[in-house]
């Protein structure tokens, strides 16, 4: 007697219904959020290259303070990085100077514990890989906002991979290129609404 094959689509089904309920995706991210102290931090990158004019004759500086300039009416801490990295305020963000020591920063927003982190960075960081070993330190989620060019697929191409390690979102604009509006983007993704 010939058994009938089985239907290739019951078989997909039925494999699927045995995975676990989780994925190790899931889990990390549970575990980030259980870790955090539930504040926001916006990490802004001010290292040299964001003195660099942008759209509109602006340098990528004055568009960044523009669209940071109502955080603290949100409660949402800042950092600034490049050759160090400290705490500041959105009227306090420094001068652009030195390099992208976004390992530094990343280190210094994992002692602030927060729920969310939100990297903005319009370059690479001088070491990649200790950049990702300091993330995985960092409490919560890690969004990233890469506004630098569109031509430069390995500067996005990391900033993409330092989302997924941190299990937040990545998106860019490319403020050398057209004009974006930063304080739309900056809002959409720590979800203060448009």
């Amino acid at each position: 007697m010939t058994q009938t094959p089985a239907n290739p689509l019951q078989t997909l089904i039925n494999s699927a219904s045995v995975l676990p309920a989780r994925t190790g995706m899931v889990d990390e991210f549970r575990a980030r959020r259980e870790r955090s102290a539930g504040d926001e931090v916006i990490l802004a990158d001010v290292s040299g290259s964001m003195a660099e004019p942008a759209w509109g004759s602006k340098r990528k500086i004055d568009l960044l303070r523009e669209a940071v300039a109502d955080v603290s009416a949100h409660h949402c801490r800042m950092v600034a990085f490049a050759s160090r990295a400290a705490p500041c305020d959105a009227a306090g963000i420094p001068e652009p100077a030195g390099g992208t020591r976004l390992d530094l920063g990343l280190a210094e927003v994992a002692r602030l514990r927060p729920r969310t982190t939100l990297v903005i960075s319009d370059g690479r960081p001088d070491d990649p890989d200790l950049a990702l070993a300091a993330a995985d330190a960092v409490t919560g989620v890690i969004h990233v906002l890469y506004v630098g060019p569109d031509s430069d697929a390995d500067a996005m191409a990391f900033m993409d991979r330092l989302a997924r390690r941190g299990t937040g979102r990545y998106r860019h604009a490319d403020i050398r290129e057209r004009r974006t509006v930063l304080q739309q983007e900056i809002r959409l993704m720590l979800g203060w609404g448009g």
